[in-house]
Formats: structure tokens, sequence, C-alpha cells
């Protein structure tokens, strides 16, 4: 069966709903103020430090979704006057909590899972590749306090450590890559579907194989879209200005891509 390529109908689509529902925007910023206020006194990771964090991403992501699950669900009459389609849109706001107390555990479950998942594997990788001779990774982290820390640091350890410091990250990076490509609609399922995290990700992995063009098409659109936000950013340098403009353009970067995937999961695939 040959496959129908539906990017060029994601793009307008999803464009469309981001537009009439910029609401979905807010919370987002809000969110990563939240996180700096939280963080910025705090030095060093530990458990407890971890468990916050990731407890404060699962209210967010538990509440957040499912104003996005239930702003396509007020598209489904497509006869809506604009005055509705706005108040629909204010209305999002009314949707926060009841997500949080609906999927919350199911969300907090489900990161946790891909964090030990990810740090099993990085584990396995420093075990076999991790036998530096010319720095210790236990003194690592005191050494890596600024971006003058890991230049100096950089300067100093041989060329063998180098190639291994970079093949260990092409190999991490490639593994999270994949995963994150695996498991990019498992949320959506939590919400859409109202699936535990493990059968969550095991319909994000179904939807994946079975339409790879199409999915892939929207993860790249991702990664582009990261790539050139960042690198904007480090055109425009500490300018206050352009920092808050590619803060902007990050958020909603977050939100299209967000807005993308329930679309394709909810509508087209």
């Amino acid at each position: 069966m040959k496959t129908q390529i539906l990017i060029h109908k994601l793009i307008p689509r999803t464009f469309d709903l981001v537009k009439v529902n910029q609401v979905l925007v807010m919370p987002f910023l809000m969110f990563l103020l939240l996180v700096i206020v939280v963080l910025s006194p705090v030095v060093g990771i530990n458990p407890f430090i971890l468990v916050a964090v990731i407890a404060l991403k699962s209210v967010f992501l538990s509440g957040w979704l499912n104003m996005f699950h239930m702003c396509l669900e007020n598209t489904n009459n497509e006869n809506l006057s604009d005055e509705q389609k706005t108040l629909n849109s204010l209305n999002l706001y009314k949707e926060f909590f009841p997500g949080v107390g609906k999927y919350f555990q199911k969300i907090f479950w489900g990161v946790l899972i891909f964090l030990l998942v990810v740090n099993l594997v990085e584990s396995v990788i420093f075990h076999f590749l991790g036998n530096f001779k010319s720095f210790s990774l236990e003194n690592l982290p005191q050494t890596l306090g600024t971006k003058a820390d890991f230049i100096s640091f950089w300067n100093k350890i041989n060329h063998v450590d180098k190639i291994k410091i970079l093949k260990i990250a092409a190999i991490d990076m490639s593994f999270v890559g994949v995963l994150s490509y695996l498991t990019m609609f498992w949320t959506q399922s939590v919400v859409a579907e109202e699936k535990n995290p493990i059968n969550a990700f095991i319909a994000s992995i179904k939807t994946v194989l079975n339409d790879p063009i199409n999915t892939f098409l929207i993860f790249a659109f991702m990664i582009i879209s990261f790539i050139f936000v960042f690198g904007l950013n480090l055109v425009l340098g500490e300018n206050i200005i352009g920092q808050l403009l590619t803060l902007m353009l990050f958020a909603y970067v977050i939100v299209y891509y967000t807005m993308m995937t329930f679309l394709y999961f909810e509508r087209y695939r």
C-alpha cells in the first residue's frame, strides 16, 4: 500500500490551529520561568531535586497537553463562528487542572521510565567506553562549572580521550534521538487514549513503525526548527532583545510541534 505524504497538510493546518489558540504559548513560558526560579538556587543534582523536577514537569505536561487535546476536540465542528473559536480558545485554560488530575500519575511514571532507560543505556556506554587516562569521571562534575572551565578542561586532556568523548557523545545522541523518535507520541496516547505509560510507549512505537515516512518528516521538521532557533540564538549573542526573541520563537516552535503531533495522532494516522 502506497504511503500518502501528509506533511503538506499538517503544516498549514497546524499553523491555523496555533494562530487561533495562542493561549497555549503562555503556560509553556510560565513553566520555563518556574523551572528557572526553582533550579537557580540549586547547587548540584541530588535524587530529591531530580524527583521534584520530574514531578513539576509532569504536572505541567498533564495539564498543558490536555489543553491541546481539548483544542482538537473543539475543532470537530468546523462551522463555528470566529467569536466561538476565540471563546473556546480562551476556555482552554479551564482544561489545565482537570488534565493534571487525570494524567499526572501516568505522565510522571512515563517520564521516569524514559529517563531510567536513557540512564541505563548511558551507564552501559560509559562502562565499556568510559575508561579515560587523562581525567577521572568522579571529579568531572566539579571541573565543569562554567564555559571557561570546560574550555580549560578540553585543552588539558589528551587526544585519545577527546576522540573517546566525541565517540561517546555521538553514540549517546544517536540513541536518545532514536528513542525520542520512537516514543514521540507516547504522551499523546496517554491523553487522547488514556493508556498507561507502558501501553502508551508501545502505541507510539507502533504508530511510528506503521508510518515511518510521515512520522520521520514530523520529527525532522522539529529537529530542523530547533537547530534554526539555537543557531539564531548564537548569532544574536547575549543581547537582551535577541534572547527574548529567540525565547518566544522557541516557545512557538514547541507549541507548533506539539500541536502537529496531536493533530497527526488524533486525525491522520
